[in-house]
């Protein structure tokens, strides 16, 4: 075994001493990412505590560093006014008495009892794989879980219009592809008995029931409906669905409701109010291999919305030169993007306007790539824009997550459930730039933890934004994530962006082993796979999926 030192100097490890108390840039261990989240798990109050505890050890004033700059710390901290913004409300399906399809959240979320969805989807039928053992899953609770999922798809529009799924119980860890084909054929089959019809469509979606620690299962059943049949699946483990309660299936349903293309509800935004002032919302986020893993791509991705009412998102992902931060192809992203938006309101809402304004939240920026961003990523949109024959009014906005400013309130009759400050809470004095009109912005309630805001940098706009719109604008679309019925917090878009990276597993082959290859290759001493050769294994959404949200997945900040 050896150290690598530096970029190319390898010694053996027997000739080595490491000292204690380094900082290791690496990927943490499953152990070190648990105790990582216990400690970032504190309440304000402990980590305010913590904080000041912590400030003597760091003792600037003997620092002969920081007399010697002229720079003192005060042992205080900053206190600041913010204030707190209205939610918008929130429309669910459309009533003749607006009061009836409203919803006002309050502490940032709120309550789809009694509501239906804004537009619901429809299931044609359905088939249930289960990968557990039928002694823990039988058929009792089979059936529990599927009167569950018919009875929650009821109470909020989705119709079924088969609601008796086929079930096929799987032991092992089979092919999946050929699984799940002949398991499509045998519905198919089983319907034709039943209906006497001859041209039986396939199941309009997979319910798939799997066991703990069965990432590779995961894999294989969304590769098998997003990548080669383009059909919608819904994975749920085992000890979660089993017995569970209606709260459970509501949430369930709003994932299944958007990947089966409806709608599950609308933030009500002055901005889009306007029928002669079409908007587009786009977010774009890259991730990068972890510290020391350079030989690895980088995937990025760019969401973008289809509907006027900037609810509807579809996805376009790519692969580029491992930390390399700038999306490469951003152009050919746009272009379908807004093929998609143009098909989207010819065919489904009939509208013929033009788009007149684009917002553009760029995730993932530091400060010292804000220059790169409008020198190769804006002139891309633009030039995406020109091609599609539009002309919008762009706005960019940075958004920011990783940054060290954390929040609490003076008095804690101001604090929301969990004692942090509550969603709508917005800075833009004290701590932003004296001269740009940045902001820090809590969109989200609380729920573990020191709730984090995000930081707003408006990097381009000429659509001339005031401060209260652009607020008002990143606020309302943290109400817009479809599946949770509470702000998030960052805008939904962005969101998006974020989760279409983390599953690029899905459009690899399990057997290439390419997202796992770099340990093999540092092992044996073979060189690590190319650039092209993942670009070579990388297989596109399928078309029949690529107009809907198929990535409503568990994924959560």
């Amino acid at each position: 075994m050896c150290v690598q030192v530096g970029k190319s100097s390898i010694l053996p490890l027997e000739v080595c001493e490491v000292k204690p108390g380094q900082f290791c840039k690496s990927e943490l261990t499953p152990d070190q990412t648990k105790k990582m989240v216990e400690f970032t798990s504190m309440s304000p109050n402990l980590r305010f505590q913590s904080i000041r505890e912590g400030l003597p050890l760091l003792d600037h004033v003997n620092s002969e560093y920081v007399r010697e700059f002229g720079i003192s710390v005060e042992p205080d901290f900053v206190e600041l006014n913010l204030r707190v913004l209205q939610p918008p409300r929130i429309r669910c399906f459309p009533d003749r008495d607006p009061r009836k399809s409203m919803i006002t959240p309050g502490d940032g979320k709120w309550n789809m009892l009694n509501k239906k969805y804004f537009n619901a989807a429809r299931i044609s039928g359905f088939m249930v794989v289960i990968f557990e053992n039928q002694r823990y899953f039988d058929d009792k609770v089979y059936k529990d879980m599927v009167k569950s999922f018919v009875g929650a798809a009821k109470d909020f529009g989705v119709a079924i219009d088969d609601p008796v799924p086929y079930v096929k119980w799987v032991m092992g860890r089979p092919e999946m592809s050929q699984l799940l084909k002949d398991t499509g054929r045998a519905y198919i089959e089983q319907k034709k008995k039943e209906t006497g019809r001859q041209d039986q469509p396939g199941p309009s979606l997979i319910l798939a029931v799997l066991p703990p620690s069965s990432q590779d299962l995961y894999n294989g059943v969304k590769r098998f409906g997003y990548i080669q049949m383009g059909l919608a699946t819904q994975c749920l483990l085992s000890s979660k669905c089993r017995g569970a309660n209606h709260q459970y299936w509501a949430n369930i349903m709003l994932k299944v409701n958007a990947k089966l293309g409806g709608v599950n509800f609308v933030p009500d935004l002055a901005l889009l109010s306007d029928p002669k002032q079409p908007t587009i919302i786009m977010g774009a986020d890259a991730i990068h291999p972890p510290p020391g893993r350079q030989d690895k791509p980088s995937f990025t991705a760019l969401v973008s919305s289809v509907d006027s009412m900037c609810a509807k998102y579809v996805a376009s992902n790519g692969i580029q030169e491992g930390g390399q931060e700038m999306i490469a192809n951003l152009q050919d992203m746009c272009k379908n993007a807004l093929s998609k938006w143009k098909e989207h309101q010819d065919r489904v809402e009939r509208k013929r306007v033009p788009p007149t304004q684009l917002f553009y939240f760029r995730d993932g920026v530091s400060e010292g790539e804000f220059q790169q961003v409008l020198d190769q990523e804006l002139p891309k949109i633009k030039a995406a824009c020109r091609e599609q024959g539009f002309n919008p009014k762009i706005t960019l906005i940075v958004v920011g997550k990783r940054h060290h400013h954390r929040g609490m309130t003076v008095n804690a009759n101001d604090a929301d459930r969990s004692q942090n400050i509550p969603a709508g809470a917005t800075i833009d004095t004290g701590i932003t730039h004296p001269v740009e009109s940045d902001y820090y912005q809590y969109t989200h309630g609380g729920l573990l933890g020191t709730s984090r805001p995000a930081h707003y940098i408006p990097l381009y706009d000429e659509n001339s934004m005031t401060a209260d719109a652009m607020q008002a604008l990143s606020f309302g679309l943290a109400h817009s994530f479809a599946r949770a019925t509470r702000s998030v917090s960052i805008p939904a878009p962005v969101y998006y962006a974020d989760i279409v990276c983390t599953k690029r597993a899905i459009h690899f082959n399990p057997s290439s082993d390419l997202l796992g290859s770099d340990t093999a290759s540092q092992v044996s001493g073979a060189a690590p796979p190319s650039l092209q050769a993942y670009r070579d294994a990388w297989a596109p959404i399928n078309p029949r999926q690529s107009g809907v949200m198929y990535w409503m997945v568990r994924y959560l900040y």
